[in-house]
Formats: structure tokens, C-alpha cells, sequence
């Protein structure tokens, strides 16, 4: 008997952008043991490299934008001290030789 539920389909629009990127990267890492048993055993595989490095790049990215920094690695905003007028420098006579 067949669901009509959507959500349990791969290709459904409701799938989160991690499981995308999770199962392309699997995709991706597939690809590259491929041209790594390919070129093992002489065959070639060379020129499928290009395709290797422009894809890892682009996944690369994604990455980034779905992992990139956490709201806890950001700095605090600056102080009012930070932004105000320097203090004058408090000489002694001994430090003015």
C-alpha cells in the first residue's frame, strides 16, 4: 500500500537544506572514490578531477552558509570607553628624561 505522505519521499520540498547537503555530499565523496579506484587501475579518470574540484568547491560554500559561524563566535559589541576620548597620559618628571 502506497503513502500519499509527501514528507517521506527523497524529492520532497520539505526536505531541510542539511539532509540536501549531507546526501550531496555523499554524492560528492562517491564521485571521488570512483576516480580514485579509476585511476588505481590506470584507466583514467584525470580530466573527471575538474569536475572533482569545481564541485567540492561549490559544496565548500554550502557548507559554509549552513555551518559557517555560530551566533557564539561572534564578539561583543565594543564599549562606550572604546569610543570615547583618549585619557592624557599621566607623566611623572622621572619619565620625561
Amino acid at each position: 500500500m502506497k503513502t500519499s505522505d509527501s514528507s517521506t519521499r527523497c524529492g520532497s520540498r520539505h526536505e531541510s537544506r542539511e539532509a540536501k547537503f549531507r546526501k550531496s555530499l555523499r554524492s560528492f565523496l562517491g564521485f571521488n572514490f570512483v576516480i580514485f579506484i579509476l585511476m588505481l587501475f590506470g584507466i583514467g579518470g584525470a580530466t573527471l578531477w575538474k569536475i572533482s574540484v569545481i564541485w567540492g568547491a561549490i559544496l565548500a560554500f554550502k557548507g559554509y552558509g549552513l555551518y559557517g559561524k555560530a551566533d557564539d563566535d561572534v564578539a561583543p559589541p565594543p564599549s562606550r570607553k572604546q569610543y570615547g576620548r583618549p585619557q592624557r597620559p599621566q607623566w611623572r618628571d622621572k619619565d620625561l628624561v
